[in-house]
């Protein structure tokens, strides 16, 4: 038995072939499938022209390789809002090699799509909090995997005085704190310095004491979480 979904279609775009495994992502049972119209019936809307237009590229021998295509889902499956398939077409011949229709061989990437897009709404969300000019957005700056500045807010500029372009890029320990805004003593460079990479290595730190002085030489005091 095949592990990857297959399915197939005729000339008119109707389902004659659809495998075991397309039936157990999709819940819709082979028997039941058979004859219903792949474009109208079981694609999502978002996919029917990527589908429309690979099915008719295929249908006069073109044959196009990892197109997504989004199925719906039915029974069992239904609480699955879509199976997400990356799929390649194959031209299917009679004997007297006239194309006669289409067959997919599909991997299901549902998994890795719901996680993608998950990202990407999160750091949509993200990026919208960090660059908004709301006052009621606290101040915020980030560490990429370097410990180099990658955002920082206008809170954050308006807390340290420091303006957004001037602290980008730079070393976060060293240049930023305990150059451009001050630490009391090298203690708390080196408190700092441990809190920082152990956020960059995944652990959360709860409001932690932190203080610096601004670029007018005021001491801020802070509690920093991340």
């Amino acid at each position: 038995t095949a592990t990857a979904p297959i399915l197939a279609v005729d000339y008119n775009g109707l389902v004659n072939g659809w495998n075991a495994k397309v039936a157990e992502l999709t819940g819709l049972p082979v028997g039941e499938a058979m004859g219903m119209s792949l474009v109208q019936d079981l694609v999502f809307e978002e996919s029917v022209e990527r589908v429309e237009k690979m099915l008719h590229n295929a249908l006069r021998g073109e044959e196009e390789k990892n197109v997504e295509m989004m199925l719906k889902t039915f029974g069992p499956q239904k609480e699955k809002e879509a199976v997400i398939l990356v799929v390649n077409a194959c031209s299917s011949r009679d004997f007297t090699d006239n194309i006669v229709g289409v067959c997919f061989v599909g991997q299901d990437v549902t998994s890795q799509k719901v996680v993608m897009d998950k990202f990407i709404r999160i750091q949509g969300d993200y990026r919208s909090i960090v660059q908004s000019p709301n006052p009621l957005i606290p101040p915020i700056f980030a560490s990429d995997e370097y410990a180099c500045c990658s955002e920082w807010n206008a809170a954050m500029e308006k807390l340290t005085g420091w303006s957004h372009d001037e602290v980008i890029g730079k070393m976060l320990v060293g240049e930023i704190f305990g150059g451009c805004c001050r630490l009391k003593g090298q203690d708390a460079v080196t408190k700092f310095t441990i809190v920082l990479h152990s956020a960059i290595d995944g652990q959360e730190i709860e409001k932690f004491p932190f203080a610096f002085f601004d670029k007018q030489g005021k001491y801020v005091e802070a509690l920093l979480t991340a």
